[in-house]
């Protein structure tokens, strides 16, 4: 366990949709017109004032009171993106924190059950500080703490080595996303049930910086290949059989909601595409009149064959004859038409005719 640092800013809002604007003003603005049962933002003035529930400032039980090394820091000193007035800022120690025993109370209408109930969203701006790759944080973005749990929770680092998590009855896990760096975010976590009936559907969503999150997982489920998720809902699948082998690879889609799709990706492992440039028989990487002296050596003098006979068939016959060293010659010494692709740059044969052992300019 290691000593963790975080900022929390424009506080909770319950039961409020997502909008991202940027500056202060337009943000609280959006958020008003949700109509949010709380609302903290953290600019009261002093670095250790009690958080005011902007919804209802004057029901004392909704403040939530700085404890342990909870302070506050403003945006504009810290230089940061949101540009969103002050921000909670704390330390990473045990009992540091933001705390209300009882928001809601007992007169308030739903009152404090509001947040274990069968719908509800929670949307902030967070920063994670200090080291955000190694160990574990075991960090607590936030918490309704009762008698005997933390639930719900938002968490972070929580032996999943660096995913944010919703904790409703049980965790999102790996289902949701993580965060590699110490750059603000914006979050929204929305709650809808269980798969236990409770609510009203099994489903939870999870939000940041504006994009429903979903992981994808990816495996090889049938024949041979080297496999490598790259990080942005794509693989990249190389075969590693034989011509001919199958290879089947299984991809699997969460959206964070303790529910997946899955699909399979076949593939047929075919040769290796040599690429070349026609007309250059003798593959010295230029054509010149070298090249129809090579042909013509190879097919009336016993020479030595073309490394790549499709790079040799310069009018794309699909087979190399007299015909292809005079193509070359007419078209170098008198105009002649321009020999067909892959010419004059490097590329594999758009009809697949003849062979191409090797040409080593274009590798």
């Amino acid at each position: 366990m290691r000593r963790t640092l975080w900022r929390l800013s424009i506080g909770i809002a319950i039961l409020s949709t997502a909008i991202s604007i940027a500056g202060e003003p337009a943000y609280r603005q959006a958020v008003l017109d949700d109509e949010p049962l709380f609302y903290w933002t953290f600019d009261e003035d002093g670095d250790t004032d009690p958080a005011i529930n902007i919804m209802a400032p004057d029901r004392a039980e909704d403040e939530l009171i700085a404890q342990g090394a909870a302070t506050r820091v403003d945006h504009d000193a810290i230089g940061s993106d949101p540009m969103l007035g002050r921000a909670a800022d704390f330390d990473g120690a045990h009992g540091t924190r933001f705390y209300a025993p009882d928001v809601g109370g007992s007169a308030a209408v739903p009152g404090a059950n509001v947040v274990p109930s069968q719908l509800w969203a929670i949307e902030f701006w967070f920063q994670a500080q200090g080291d955000v790759v190694t160990g574990t944080r075991a960090d607590y973005f936030v918490e309704c703490i009762g008698a005997t749990s933390n639930d719900p929770g938002i968490i972070f680092d929580y032996t999943e080595p660096n995913y944010i998590e919703m904790f409703r009855g049980e965790r999102t896990g790996t289902a949701g996303p993580q965060i590699h760096d110490t750059a603000w975010h914006h979050a929204v976590f929305a709650f809808y049930g269980n798969r236990g009936g409770f609510g009203v559907a099994n489903k939870r969503e999870i939000i940041i910086d504006g994009g429903e999150f979903v992981t994808y997982s990816w495996s090889v489920a049938i024949g041979a290949a080297d496999l490598v998720d790259n990080g942005d809902g794509t693989a990249s699948v190389t075969p590693t059989g034989v011509p001919g082998d199958l290879v089947q690879v299984r991809v699997e889609a969460s959206d964070g909601a303790c529910g997946s799709i899955a699909a399979v990706h076949t593939i047929i492992v075919g040769e290796e595409e040599i690429r070349f440039v026609r007309a250059d028989d003798n593959a010295s990487g230029r054509v010149d009149l070298a090249d129809p002296i090579y042909s013509l050596n190879y097919q009336f003098a016993s020479g030595p064959a073309p490394p790549c006979m499709a790079a040799a068939d310069t009018n794309g016959s699909g087979q190399v004859d007299l015909a292809d060293p005079i193509f070359s010659l007419n078209y170098q010494f008198a105009s002649g038409p321009v020999p067909p692709a892959p010419f004059p740059a490097c590329g594999a044969d758009p009809k697949l005719g003849l062979p191409c052992e090797s040409f080593r300019p274009c590798q």
